[in-house]
């Protein structure tokens, strides 16, 4: 894979909350795990072919890279890890889906605790006993907010943007995605509970889909970067709408992530920067490229 071909991921915005901060800190330590556990498959396998190559008087690994030993003639490691992409791409893609929840609940705490009176419409029965348990009203107040919060967390996407948008919440996915999220978030729910295999939730969320009840929903590379990039919009729109109405601090979060990745890889090596994420998919139409080929 060139530089022409890697997807493209989004940029943290310059500014935001402390919620998308976390979001995008979050997403970048995922998506250096998953590169560095491709480059070292694929370095290890070109590793192994020089070794090859030297022991037979050849040199015609001067002229290839990793990616290009990968695309035209993969060793055991790559070929064990284009068997197991499925798994690869399932857990990369579950724990893109979790961070994002992660970062809406976050955001409506900061508008929460920012403007309590935004759950002044809602029912609650509170105990004398219980409101003795606390020092003061703003105790009180941060109490009811995390136990709506708790019980939002375990909400799908559309009770979610509902509730949100009940209370003037602004909850903004881009124009025609919404569909996109909802199935994401329905992916991630068949991958925890039934092995990535369609049940009739997501039947039910995802009408349009194709694949069958008790069918492997299959994924390729294309879907996990697809769908962070997806959700990182979502992120990045919401976080600034949700700063802007509900008057939040805003960090440099650029500047924070660059100080966090710095922090944690301080030499970052040119190689690990493009690193050929689609190499596990293999050549077009070879068999051993497609993640459908495995068998679960």
């Amino acid at each position: 894979m060139t530089k022409d071909t890697e997807p493209t991921l989004s940029t943290p915005p310059e500014s935001g909350t402390s919620a998308l901060v976390d979001y995008f800190w979050a997403s970048a330590c995922d998506r250096h795990l998953f590169q560095f556990v491709i480059g070292v498959v694929l370095r290890g396998d070109f590793v192994a072919h020089i070794a090859r190559q030297a022991l037979d008087g050849q040199e015609d690994y001067k002229n290839q890279t990793p990616e290009e030993l990968a695309r035209t003639k993969p060793g055991p490691a790559t070929k064990a890890l284009r068997q197991s992409s499925q798994e690869l791409l399932e857990m990369f893609l579950s724990r893109a889906v979790d961070i994002f929840e992660v970062y809406l609940v976050d955001v409506i705490r900061l508008a929460l605790h920012k403007e309590p009176r935004v759950l002044s419409d809602r029912k609650q029965e509170l105990t004398l006993g219980h409101i003795l348990k606390f020092a003061s009203i703003e105790a009180l107040s941060r109490d009811i907010i995390e136990g709506k919060l708790n019980a939002l967390s375990y909400e799908g996407f559309g009770e979610l943007e509902a509730w949100c948008n009940q209370r003037s919440i602004p909850l903004v996915v881009p124009h025609g995605q919404r569909e996109r999220v909802v199935e994401l978030i329905a992916l991630r729910n068949i991958i925890v509970h039934s092995r990535g295999r369609v049940d009739e939730r997501y039947r039910a969320a995802v009408p349009t889909s194709s694949v069958k009840v008790g069918d492997k929903r299959e994924l390729d590379v294309d879907d996990l970067f697809g769908a962070i990039s997806l959700l990182d919009s979502v992120v990045a729109i919401t976080d600034g709408a949700i700063a802007g109405k509900f008057r939040l601090d805003n960090l440099k979060a650029r500047e924070e992530i660059v100080r966090r990745s710095t922090e944690r890889w301080p030499k970052p090596s040119k190689e690990a920067e493009t690193i050929p994420t689609k190499a596990i998919a293999g050549p077009p139409g070879s068999p051993s490229g497609n993640p459908g080929d495995t068998k679960h």
